[in-house]
């Protein structure tokens, strides 16, 4: 059972990296419009999704990788160095060894090799591997558990303990998605994250909302206000950048990008509620196997 869960099971994903070649790949089909986004992954995002949102789980992982789980590897990634054959993407230390300009960011969900693969082996005492990360279904359940552990969860403390009620859990607010979205993809931390942020707006008597934090973002990276609790550099604007969605200037990709995956969730939900449920392998022993074989290979990196 293990050695066919790497051979791949149902979306062909689960990949034993050492012993297949770039050409042996199998092929990943093309997503449309986000309206038109594939249900192929929804068996392993009600399965691994640590109880998160089908279509929240399947506009990230839209928006992260467009649904290719494999395309570092496709671009030729060195899975040892991390790096890519490109040079914009690494830069040489004084002993002119090439490293990474940034953490590498891999797999279904785009997930930290760095950051949040670190932070989950430490905290399950697993030893993961950065290789393993092309796998779908070990990609997921790391990206729910910083999602639901590491950002929802901690936001719930804090919201409570500063009361703070636009954190609280809420996934029928756009507002707060996009929150949980900004956590992910700008950082969520008390001191220079959308908790840092969050509690800045409430003591000068903002609204706290995703536009607010990049608004005020500028002013607490620059450090004008004298009694700001926190200082944070993700939500800096720029002239040159152009929100999306508005066309503005001035309006960060990011903004754009973070709301677009609240919208999408939105229009998922939408669409799902409106056909009957169509999980690929969820029912009978598919699934068992599937967790069954994802289990196995996590506690055989232990």
């Amino acid at each position: 059972m293990f050695a066919a869960y790497w051979r791949g099971i149902g979306s062909g994903t689960g990949l034993r990296l050492a012993d297949r070649q770039l050409g042996e790949l199998p092929p990943t089909p093309a997503v449309g419009k986000a309206r038109d986004m594939t249900r192929r992954y929804d068996h392993l995002f009600h399965s691994f999704g640590l109880g998160l949102p089908v279509p929240f789980l399947r506009s990230l992982a839209y928006k992260e990788s467009g649904f290719k789980p494999d395309s570092e590897i496709r671009k030729g990634i060195d899975l040892r160095t991390r790096l890519l054959p490109f040079p914009r993407y690494y830069r040489r230390n004084k002993k002119g060894e090439k490293k990474p300009k940034r953490d590498s960011y891999w797999g279904l969900f785009q997930v930290g090799v760095t950051k949040v693969l670190e932070s989950y082996n430490k905290k399950h005492r697993s030893r993961v591997t950065p290789a393993q990360l092309f796998n779908a279904s070990i990609n997921t359940q790391i990206a729910s558990w910083q999602i639901k552990r590491r950002i929802i969860d901690a936001y719930d403390k804090f919201a409570e303990k500063h009361n703070i009620p636009e954190l609280r859990q809420n996934w029928n607010s756009i507002e707060w998605v996009r929150l949980v979205v900004a956590g992910w993809n700008s950082g969520h931390s008390r001191s220079s994250g959308t908790q840092g942020a969050a509690r800045y707006l409430k003591n000068i008597g903002v609204p706290v909302t995703l536009d607010n934090m990049y608004k005020h973002g500028k002013t607490l990276w620059k450090g004008k206000v004298r009694n700001a609790p926190y200082l944070n550099r993700r939500f800096t604007l720029t002239r040159k950048q152009r929100d999306p969605l508005t066309g503005k200037k001035g309006e960060g990709d990011k903004r754009g990008w973070q709301k677009e995956v609240a919208t999408h969730y939105f229009q998922q939900r939408a669409l799902d509620s409106l056909m009957p449920p169509s999980v690929p392998g969820s029912s009978g022993p598919a699934v068992a196997a599937l967790v069954i074989a994802t289990a196995l290979a996590l506690a055989v990196v232990a």
